[in-house]
């Protein structure tokens, strides 16, 4: 029996030992297998072939730094393309020959994303169902890399400007902005600026002209600052850059008071407007200034009453005002505390009921009368004979009242129904 576990303990090491090391060599062999041979640092041009989008030319720049040469002539992001280069030393995971595959199936044929840099062509077709590995066409060979770098691929061409407004190093001799000179303080803010992001041009050329002129003999740059400053565009190269926080000599005071005068308006609750205040309204009025009595202009005028606000029996509205307690649960009255006047109106279920008599039919008029005096003598609603209930189911129209205002005045016993 020991002889057993000790022979089961020995091939678990060995089938360990064995995974241990095909994982080894898997990764030794992703590691030490680029796409290509090539050194990043060492590339001086590439270009960026994608169907249907711009043909992008990038080329490196002697001393540092990379320029786009098409669809723009202009600055390129160094960071953005040192990361495109990467491509270049991404592990190949698996490889087979091309000549005895589908290349249209795979997307290598007949127009697929091509990358050409350093002399060498690297077509770039559709992902495996599997793993979701990337077929790459290098030569003779359909190559599997991981999909980490096609969303560079097709970024539009204007991902890759650089996002400086101005060329990194150009020192501004003088500005003006619609004809006004700029502060040199305004110039540096401005040679040191950049971009959260570039864009096509939209379209909309709402802005001032700034000019900016570059010490020696370069052509001056001009742009098209938006009135909140955060969209500089150049309509020369068709580019926008949003700035995310423009020099404030940029910034148009309507711009930024009509941005801050909306935020206030948003937060600052509106006053209720004066007037006679509409049925089933409940609201609060602030008295505002000083406290009665109170106030270099002597005794305040006593409140008056709002148009369709009903007084108490002393002939001034309740005022309500939020009362404090001490310690002892006693309330405290705050002189300076503004008054409070809390009015409620409710309008009553019946919208008729509103109406005055006297603009009621004679006959509407006569049978609220009676409803409202049998009502108050049985203290319910208004009683109504067998008779008179079948003809109101009927759509007959009856006219006979049950009582009469004077015997419906009187007492209960004097009130006589008919059968």
């Amino acid at each position: 029996m020991r002889a057993r576990w000790t022979l089961n303990l020995f091939l678990l090491i060995l089938v360990a030992g064995l995974g241990w090391a095909v994982l080894h060599d898997l990764r030794e062999t992703e590691e030490t297998t680029p796409l290509t041979g090539m050194d990043p640092a060492r590339i001086e041009g590439v270009e960026l072939t994608r169907p249907g989008r711009d043909t992008v030319k990038l080329e490196r720049i002697t001393g540092g730094g990379w320029r786009m040469t098409a669809p723009y002539r202009i600055a390129a992001d160094s960071e953005r393309v040192a990361r495109l280069l990467g491509v270049v030393q991404a592990g190949v995971l698996r490889s087979f020959p091309a000549s005895g595959a589908d290349l249209n199936r795979l997307g290598l044929e007949p127009e697929p994303v091509r990358v050409s840099l350093g002399g060498q062509t690297l077509r770039f077709g559709g992902t495996e169902p599997i793993n979701g590995l990337r077929y790459v066409a290098s030569g003779d060979l359909v190559l599997l890399i991981k999909d980490l770098y096609y969303h560079l691929l097709m970024a539009p061409a204007s991902d890759y400007v650089g996002l400086h407004p101005l060329p990194e190093g150009m020192a501004p001799a003088s500005g003006d902005l619609n004809g006004e000179a700029l502060e040199p303080a305004t110039l540096s803010a401005i040679a040191a600026l950049k971009a959260e992001r570039v864009e096509p041009l939209d379209g909309d050329l709402a802005g001032r002209i700034l000019r900016i002129q570059p010490q020696g003999d370069g052509a001056d740059l001009r742009f098209l600052v938006s009135p909140d400053g955060l969209r500089w565009s150049r309509p020369d190269l068709r580019l926008t850059y949003l700035v995310a926080s423009p020099p404030p000599v940029l910034v148009e005071q309507e711009a930024a008071g009509g941005a801050g005068g909306a935020a206030q308006t948003e937060s600052v609750p509106q006053a209720p407007a004066a007037g006679l205040l509409p049925e089933q309204a409940v609201g609060v009025v602030e008295g505002l200034g000083p406290p009665p009595g109170e106030g270099p202009a002597g005794p305040a005028p006593e409140p008056e009453t709002p148009a369709g606000v009903e007084a108490d029996a002393d002939g001034t509205a309740a005022a309500l005002a939020p009362p404090s307690v001490d310690a002892s649960g006693e309330p405290i009255v705050d002189p300076e505390t503004p008054m409070e006047i809390r009015v409620e109106r409710l309008a009553p279920d019946d919208p008729s009921a509103s109406v005055p008599d006297a603009e009621l039919d004679p006959i509407e008029a006569r049978q609220r009368q009676i409803e409202d005096a049998v009502s108050a003598s049985f203290g319910g609603p208004p009683l109504r004979s067998q008779a008179q209930i079948q003809r109101e189911e009927g759509g007959v129209e009856d006219g006979d009242a049950i009582v009469s205002p004077e015997e419906a005045a009187g007492p209960p016993p004097a009130v006589k129904l008919r059968p």
